[in-house]
């Protein structure tokens, strides 16, 4: 089988093997023919060690692709199910995914597949990136690690990149909003406005995100944050902009 392998921390690239093999799929497995994959700086940081990762392994966490095969017990998902890979999925049973509703929290499953190694090479175990490996034509990974999607559509478009269970570049996204409203408030010295991120920031997993986030002054359901984001963004491009002028002159 062919798969991009990243054979020591610190090589300058992967080798594209044709001798890469997979073990036997295991009860709760499914094995997963690729069709797309997505490439993210994520796996240029495994492969320069800022990213912790064994070696060897098959690099590549964004995935698209079709059940063919599914191991003992597996019965949420059937061969020739189109799907797309989650590398960080919920186990469904703990507390982050039961009474907490953070399942984008819950690390159970990723654990385990971060530490089992899925492929071979000349009979030596290979790791894929964090627990999967779609720079390979096949791949295995716990059931729970897919998300089915449906028949009717092509998979192309399922790699895009981060596109996965919980869709955790959303999260950045709104994250990333929120946040530029709080630094914009408490840069400009807005009455109480420290005082209320200081108590977002302590509040924990008390309550939903959303209403965290809305009791300390920013409601993500409105324009104000993403408005925030379009002006610190304007901003910026006006100094880069500035500053080549400058050069230029």
């Amino acid at each position: 089988m062919r798969a991009a392998l990243l054979r020591n921390i610190g090589d300058d690239a992967l080798e594209v093997r044709d001798d890469i093999e997979l073990v036997a799929i295991g009860p709760g497995e499914v094995k997963v023919k690729i069709e797309a994959t997505g490439v993210c700086h994520s796996d240029l940081s495994c492969l320069n060690g800022t990213i912790p990762q064994p070696a060897p392994s098959v690099l590549g966490h964004e995935g698209a692709g079709i059940i063919s095969e599914v191991g003992e017990g597996v019965t949420d998902v059937k061969v020739g199910d189109h799907v797309i890979v989650a590398w960080s999925p919920p186990c469904g049973e703990c507390a982050y995914c039961g009474p907490r509703n953070q399942p984008n929290l819950c690390s159970n499953i990723q654990m385990v597949m971060g530490g089992t190694p899925h492929f071979t090479l000349d009979g030596s175990p290979v790791f894929g990136m964090a627990g999967t490996g779609t720079f390979a034509e096949e791949m295995i990974i716990p059931h729970q690690g897919v998300v089915k999607i449906d028949d009717l559509y092509s998979i192309e478009w399922a790699y895009i990149p981060h596109f996965y269970n919980a869709f955790y570049v959303f999260q950045y996204a709104t994250s990333v909003s929120a946040g530029s409203l709080f630094a914009n408030d408490i840069l400009s010295g807005k009455p109480g406005a420290r005082e209320k991120y200081l108590k977002l920031i302590s509040s924990g997993g008390s309550d939903y995100p959303y209403e965290l986030v809305k009791a300390a002054g920013v409601d993500l359901a409105t324009s104000a944050p993403y408005d925030a984001v379009a002006r610190r963004m304007n901003k910026i491009m006006d100094e880069m902009e500035g500053l080549v002028a400058k050069r230029k002159g």
